[in-house]
């Protein structure tokens, strides 16, 4: 998709995901938009910027809980 020039669409798509994953999700709920992102990235030829910040955004969430 990144390849298709659908950039923002795949941005959203991860934002949308990280935002609204919970634990108490089904385990196929977590596994399909594991397997969705894993393949979107391994298709890529190469990985925005602005993904990679999406991507990184999510480690720095709940530091304060740590």
């Amino acid at each position: 998709m990144l390849d298709l020039e659908c950039d923002d669409l795949v941005n959203e798509m991860f934002s949308t995901f990280f935002s609204v994953v919970r634990d108490d999700h089904p385990e196929s709920v977590l596994s399909a938009m594991q397997t969705i992102m894993i393949v979107v990235l391994e298709e890529s030829e190469d990985v925005r910027d602005d993904l990679l910040l999406v991507i990184l955004s999510t480690l720095g969430r709940n530091k304060s809980e740590l």
